[in-house]
């Protein structure tokens, strides 16, 4: 056996120890024996720590060991603090609170980088509109903010405001709002927001925005997730390399058409929610609608990810039965040579069908759309697909969700051959149950 031996300098060595004693003071279980070494305070020396190494440090720590932390000396319970507040999650009905709490102590504000407001349930509210001004107050307090997220935002157009209009913060990378009407009410101050590079607005699929709100607004912007009326006005000098898009079926060609226009050269993760008014009876297609007849409608030669994302108005009565597509003549030899010069690099595919929870999610059903992705997707190695398991049908049972993501082992004349069980046998092979990939398309692996 071969040893490597790695030099480090004793100033680093000094400042690992320092952690560690400082760490296991302040951070130690309730019921440990207090003794005189553990009381001490640290040693003027950690004042010559870099306060970039303890926040490095503290960005691995739980909310109550920073709290913890704080009581251990001044310079560290600073520190702590900063980190404390650098990340803040915030409920509806603490907006109020937390506006007061900022208000309260300037460093505190000057602290926070990342700021994640939930207002489920505000539009409810009778003092809705208040809300929402008691966060446009707290907004106009962080100067450093870096991440806005608001999540559940139905908000009528009434009560909708600029939230941004007082802000100081001009250096903003991520903006998301579930609230398309408190992102039009606050485009003008999202457009001087000229450092965004994440932008998750905007998801109406059939009404098309006012003309100056546009993607050309943020020209550093990356990760782009909105309707595609917003996404049509996408430019070729654009830097997206990860995209969301919302749309109803029937649009489905002419949008992917666009975005292979505009953007498929630089595509990197693809996710599209694709919306269902109803059933589409009738159609021979419809039960086979799945992310190959997409991916055969787009040319992207670096897209390494693509997720589909069906969402419909109702489950009852939607039968997945049907012939499976590597069956059918029309996707025979001639449509996997094309793909493998359309999609060269697609190694992901995920699929939440419209059918997810019904009864029709059958072993055998699952099987056929993952054989068939790996047998028209020739550079595909991983297809996943939503498993719902659920507790006999009593009162009470809870269903477990996530993602079941099967692996293609080896090719048997240039397809995967069907597996004798579903358990694994065969060319495929069932990984792990991961418990959520809802934000994959934006990181793919």
């Amino acid at each position: 056996m071969q040893l490597t031996l790695v030099y480090i300098p004793d100033v680093y060595l000094t400042y690992l120890k320092l952690l560690s004693h400082t760490l296991h003071a302040a951070i130690r279980p309730p019921t440990a024996a207090l003794t005189s070494t553990q009381t001490q305070p640290p040693q003027r020396t950690h004042k010559k720590m870099p306060v970039e190494l303890w926040l490095l440090v503290f960005a691995h720590l739980e909310k109550k060991d920073l709290v913890s932390l704080a009581y251990t000396c001044k310079h560290i319970g600073a520190i702590a603090e900063a980190s404390f507040y650098r990340t803040m999650d915030v409920r509806s009905s603490l907006v109020i609170t937390t506006t007061k709490a900022l208000s309260s102590a300037r460093h505190r504000a000057d602290a926070v980088r990342s700021l994640t407001v939930s207002l489920d349930g505000v539009a409810g509210y009778a003092n809705c509109a208040g809300v929402v001004l008691r966060l446009a107050g707290a907004l106009s307090q962080l100067s450093n903010l870096r991440e806005l997220v608001i999540t559940g935002a139905k908000l009528p157009q009434t009560v909708a405001r600029d939230v941004l209009a007082d802000s100081p913060s001009v250096g903003l990378r991520k903006f998301h709002c579930d609230s398309d009407a408190l992102v039009l009410a606050s485009w003008s101050s999202l457009a001087q927001q000229l450092d965004i590079e994440d932008f998750r607005g905007i998801f109406d699929h059939v009404h098309a925005p006012p003309p100056h709100v546009t993607p050309a607004s943020f020209p550093k912007l990356r990760v782009l997730d909105a309707g595609a009326p917003f996404i049509s006005r996408v430019e070729r000098e654009s830097r997206v390399t990860h995209l969301s898009v919302h749309f109803s079926r029937a649009t489905a060609p002419s949008v992917l058409s666009r975005i292979t226009e505009v953007l498929g050269e630089q595509l990197v993760g693809l996710r599209v929610v694709r919306v269902f008014r109803s059933p589409p009876r009738g159609d021979p297609f419809w039960g086979s609608d799945s992310p190959v007849l997409l991916c055969g409608a787009l040319k992207a030669p670096v897209l390494k990810f693509f997720e589909l994302r069906d969402k419909a108005p109702v489950n009852e009565g939607w039968n997945a039965a049907r012939e499976a597509l590597r069956r059918q003549p029309e996707f025979g030899h001639g449509f996997r040579t094309a793909q493998e010069a359309r999609t060269p690099a697609l190694w992901t595919v995920l699929w939440r069908p419209m059918w997810e929870g019904s009864a029709q999610l059958v072993k055998t059903v699952v099987r056929d759309y993952v054989l068939d992705a790996m047998a028209l997707l020739p550079s595909v190695r991983n297809v996943g697909m939503p498993i719902i398991e659920s507790v006999a049908r009593v009162p009470g049972s809870q269903a477990t969700e996530g993602w079941s993501v099967w692996e293609r082992l080896e090719d048997v004349d240039g397809a995967p051959a069907a597996p004798e069980w579903w358990e694994g046998n065969g060319t495929v092979k069932q990984l792990d149950l991961y418990a959520s990939l809802e934000d994959t398309w934006a990181n793919p692996p």
